[in-house]
Formats: structure tokens, sequence, C-alpha cells
């Protein structure tokens, strides 16, 4: 290797290095905030000097651990194993933890409430339609996601699923399912419904496995309405596709079907 390019391997290299370091220091200092703001003391000098700089801060010789609640805590240990492995993680890996990080800064002493707004023609009828997710933290180890079609601002339908998973990777640091924080990051990335365009032209292969799947949950709803109907409902069809996340299933593309008021299963090959 030229010298030209050793340098700059070294200079990135060392650049690498130092943003590790920044970024392991915010995590040290945030995870130990969550202790100091109970009033714990430390021996460390540089945590000692800096929390003490700070107006909020009240060391107590009476602190104890129990004064946490179970968000600070499972915090606390998920930043911590954060730093233990951080230098083990691909550029990958550590940029989903660093979201994680972020998301766990942003909702400790907050309860998630957020809403998201799909607009889209999902009805197949003249104007606009409205899908709203709302992601609602209910209470430790529990989210709610929240999925409602409105119709010149009328809820005409809804439906609900909790704690997302999704794969985060192989690392074990992201092998604790049951972890409230990742329950919250999943949610907020995976799960906004998501308009998808309807394929046109349909091949007559994939247009009779479209109508095998969703027909079969028409006629748990609707008996009456016969599969060449559903069949020239899917051929005429001009709105739009919905994505959304349904957790014990995973990720599902569906079709607005107006006769049973509600979304169905779409075939996507």
């Amino acid at each position: 290797m030229k010298r030209g390019a050793l340098a700059l391997v070294i200079l990135i290299t060392s650049l690498f290095d130092i943003a590790s370091q920044e970024v392991l220091s915010e995590m040290r200092i945030f995870r130990n905030e969550i202790f100091a703001r109970h009033g714990r003391t430390f021996s460390s000098s540089d945590l000692k000097n800096y929390f003490e700089n700070q107006e909020w801060y009240k060391p107590s010789q009476n602190f104890n651990i129990s004064s946490l609640t179970k968000k600070e805590i499972l915090a606390a240990n998920t930043i911590k194993n954060i730093e233990n492995n951080y230098s083990n993680l691909s550029s990958k890996e550590k940029h989903t933890v660093l979201e994680i990080f972020a998301f766990i800064k942003s909702n400790l002493h907050n309860k998630l409430d957020t809403t998201f707004y799909t607009i889209a023609d999902f009805d197949n009828f003249p104007g606009l339609d409205t899908v709203t997710t709302r992601i609602l933290e209910k209470e430790y180890g529990e989210f709610n996601i929240v999925y409602s079609l409105l119709r010149k601002g009328t809820v005409i339908w809804s439906t609900k699923s909790s704690n997302p998973y999704f794969w985060l990777g192989d690392n074990q640091l992201f092998q604790e399912w049951d972890n409230h924080y990742f329950y919250g990051y999943l949610a907020l990335k995976n799960c906004r419904a998501k308009r998808v365009d309807m394929w046109k032209p349909l091949e007559e292969e994939v247009l009779n496995q479209i109508v095998s799947i969703g027909y079969t949950e028409i006629q748990d709803e609707a008996s009456n309405i016969s599969k060449s109907e559903y069949k020239r409902f899917i051929v005429n069809y001009s709105g739009e596709l919905i994505e959304h996340s349904q957790f014990e299933a995973g990720s599902k593309l569906q079709i607005w079907f107006e006769p049973i008021k509600k979304f169905i299963s779409f075939y996507a090959p």
C-alpha cells in the first residue's frame, strides 16, 4: 500500500475511533444520569464533577436502587449492554443501536403516543381517504398500534395490534425479545401504514391467486358474494392498496372491500 493511502486509512480509522469514544461517553453519562436523578453519588471523578455541575443534582447517602422505575432500570441495563457490545458490532448494527439509544432518551420519562397519517384513495370511491397509525405506550411492556380508516373524518374501520417484533439482527444484544424499548423502537420504525399502488395489468395466474386468498376472508363475512363477483372487483379496482403490520402475521398487504367494510388480504407475488 502506498504511503499516502496508508496515511488516509490511518486517519479514517482514527476518526472512527474518536467518534466511537464520543458515542460511548454520551451513553455512559446518560446511563448514569438515570441514577444521578435519584441522588446516587459517584466515586469516578469525571462523573462526580459532571453531575455536581448540574443544577438539578442532589446527591444523597440514602440512595436506593428501588427508587428507580422499571423503565429506568431497563433503560440503564439496555444502554450498558450496548456499551459492552458496541466495539464488536457491524456498521449496520451500530446504526440500529444508536437509533435505539435515541429512542430511549426521548421516551424514558414520557409515554409514547403519536399518530401518523397516510392519505390516498383506499376505498375506490371518489375523493381521498386517511389511514391513521396511532402508536400508544399503554404501560410498561405494552405498546398498542391502532390502524383506522377515515372517510370524510369518520372512522369506518379500525384494528389493533400490540408489541411488535421484527428481526433486529443476529447479535446476542438483539435477542431480548420482550425488551420494552425494542418494542417501541420497532413500532415507530416499521409500523406506519404505507400506501401501495395497485398492480396493473395482472397476469391471469396472479389474479386467480389474489382472488382465492381474498375470497377466503370474504366468505367468513359475507357468504352471498360470489367468487366471480370478487374477481370483477379486483379487475376493475382503481384505488390503492395498504401495507401495515400485524405482528402475529408480519407485514400485510391489503385491499379495501366495501361490501364488508374492511381491509382483506391481497396477494404479493
